[in-house]
C-alpha cells in the first residue's frame, strides 16, 4: 500500500458526513475530528472505518464515541471533535497550520455518497487557493466535480505526505458554490485553528491537537538508536542501555515543554514553523539529549539546556536528498549560543543515515558561502567553520556501530561505563 493510500485509515464515516482520526496525548481516546453540522443527532452517535485485512479485503470497523461532541463556540464555524475508544497503532499526523504557503499535493479524504457501500472512501487532489471570511480557505479539487459528488465527504480531512510523514491542513465544511452557479470544484475547509478553539473553550476536557509525542518523549524511545548496521551479538543490550537512559530523561524533558521555552530555536533559517512538530526533529533531539546525559555528573534538568546548547546544539532543516542542503541556512541561522569548539548537531527530512556525518572546515566553508557579515555567531567563534563542528545526527550511531569491537564483551555490569569511554570524543 503507497504512503498516499494511507489516509484511509485516518479516514471514517461519521453519521452522514466524513471525518478525519487524529491521536492527541491519551491513552484513553482519539479524536475524530468533524464537521458540526455531520451531527443531527449528538445521543446516538455511529462512525465507521473502512480498512483492509490480511488478504486486502475491506472490513468495516465500528469505532465507539465516548460523551457528545464538542461543537465550536461561534456559530459561524463549522468545526467539531469528538472522542472515540482509543484506536491502536494509528499513525502521527503532522500539523500544516497555513496550506497556502506550499498549496499543491493535498487531497481531499472523504466517504461521498456517490461511492456508498462497503468500499465507499475517496481521495481527491486538491489545491489550497486562498483564504476566506473567517479564516476558511478555498481549495479547487483538480478535475472538476460536482455538488452532487462531494456530498458526503463534509468533515473529511485534507490531507498530504511528504518526506516519510503524513500531514492534516485542514477539514473540508462544504462546496464553495452550488452547481447552479459554477462547477470549478471548488471547496471550502476549515484550518486546524478552529479546533484548536475548541480545546481552548474546554479545558480539562480535551488534549492539545499535536502529535502524542509533544507531550511525552516516551512515545519516541522506541525510535532512537536503532543501530540498524551494528551485527554484534550485544546489540539489543547497548539499546536498552541508550533508551533506558532516554526513559529517565522523559519526567523532566518533552517536546512541548521545549517548545514553550525555544519556540522555533531548533530550526534552521526559514524553515517551516510547522517543522517544530516533526518526529525526526524530536528523535534526534532525544539521542543528542541521551549522550549529554550519559557525560552529565547529575541528572540533567531542563534548565540545563542553555548550558548544553553552547557546546551541542541541534538544528533540523528540510532537504531534497542530501544533508548538505542545510549548510547555507544554518550558517544564516542564530548560532550565538554556541561557543568556540561546539558542535552543531543537524538533523535532516531525509537522508537519515548518511555515509559522511562530518565535514572539515574546508569542506564546510565550500558549502556554506555565506559572508561572517551575515551570520549571527558567538564572540568567541571568530573563524566559524573552523570553530564550529557541523554533524549529521547519525553520527551519534556511526560512532557505536564503526567501534564494534570495543562493544564485543560488554555485559549488563559494565555496558554504561563502555559506552561513556566510547563516546567521549563525539560531545
Amino acid at each position: 500500500m503507497s504512503d498516499v493510500e494511507r489516509f484511509r485509515y485516518f479516514t471514517v464515516l461519521v453519521q452522514n458526513g466524513s471525518g478525519c482520526l487524529f491521536q492527541p496525548y491519551s491513552e484513553e481516546y482519539t479524536y475524530v475530528l468533524t464537521a458540526k453540522h455531520n451531527f443531527d443527532d449528538v445521543t446516538n452517535i455511529k462512525i465507521t472505518r473502512q480498512i483492509f485485512d490480511e488478504n486486502d479485503v475491506v472490513q468495516i470497523e465500528t469505532l465507539t464515541a465516548i460523551g457528545e461532541p464538542f461543537f465550536h463556540p461561534n456559530e459561524d464555524i463549522d468545526a467539531a471533535i469528538i472522542k472515540v475508544e482509543k484506536v491502536e497503532c494509528l499513525l502521527p499526523l503532522l500539523r500544516i497550520s497555513d496550506s497556502c504557503v506550499n498549496p499543491t499535493d493535498y487531497y481531499l479524504c472523504g466517504h461521498p455518497k456517490s461511492r456508498e457501500g462497503n468500499d465507499s472512501f475517496r481521495k481527491n487532489k486538491l489545491t489550497a487557493l486562498t483564504k476566506k471570511h473567517l479564516g476558511y480557505v478555498e481549495g479547487e479539487i483538480n478535475k472538476s466535480v460536482t455538488h452532487s459528488e462531494v456530498v458526503g465527504q463534509s468533515g473529511g480531512g485534507i490531507l498530504k505526505y511528504i518526506n516519510d510523514s503524513h500531514f492534516i491542513a485542514g477539514i473540508q465544511k462544504k462546496m464553495s458554490a452550488q452547481d447552479d452557479d459554477e462547477i470549478l470544484g471548488r471547496v471550502d475547509f476549515m484550518p486546524l485553528s478552529f479546533f484548536d478553539e475548541i480545546v481552548d473553550h474546554f479545558p480539562g476536557e480535551l488534549e492539545k491537537i499535536y502529535p502524542a509525542y509533544i507531550s511525552s518523549f516516551f512515545e519516541l524511545i522506541g525510535d532512537t538508536y536503532q543501530l540498524e548496521d551494528l551485527a554484534i551479538s550485544t546489540k539489543e543490550l547497548i539499546k536498552s542501555e541508550l533508551q533506558g537512559v532516554a526513559s529517565d530523561l522523559c519526567q523532566e524533558f518533552s517536546p512541548g515543554k521545549i517548545i514553550e521555552l525555544y519556540k522555533n530555536a531548533y530550526l534552521i533559517k526559514n524553515e517551516s514553523y510547522d517543522s517544530i512538530y516533526n518526529t525526526k526533529l524530536w528523535v534526534g533531539f532525544l539521542e543528542l539529549l541521551v549522550l549529554n546525559q550519559i557525560h552529565a555528573n547529575e541528572q540533567l534538568k531542563i534548565i540545563d539546556l542553555k548550558e548544553i546548547n553552547k557546546k551541542n546544539r541541534l538544528f533540523f532543516g528540510t532537504v531534497e536528498k542530501k544533508w548538505a542542503e542545510v549548510m547555507k541556512p544554518l550558517f544564516l541561522s542564530d548560532l550565538s549560543d554556541v561557543e568556540k569548539g561546539g558542535s552543531i548537531f543537524v538533523v535532516t527530512s531525509v537522508d537519515d543515515m548518511p555515509t559522511k556525518t562530518q565535514y572539515s572546515p574546508s569542506g564546510v566553508e565550500n558549502i556554506a558561502q555565506v559572508s561572517k557579515r551575515k551570520m549571527t555567531i558567538n564572540s568567541t567563534v571568530t573563524e566559524p567553520a573552523e570553530y564550529l563542528k557541523i554533524k549529521h545526527i547519525y553520527q551519534l550511531q556511526q560512532n557505536i556501530i564503526n567501534n564494534d569491537d570495543a562493544f564485543l564483551q560488554v555485559t549488563m555490569s559494565n555496558i554504561s561505563d563502555v559506552i561513556k569511554n566510547e563516546t567521549k570524543n563525539i560531545i
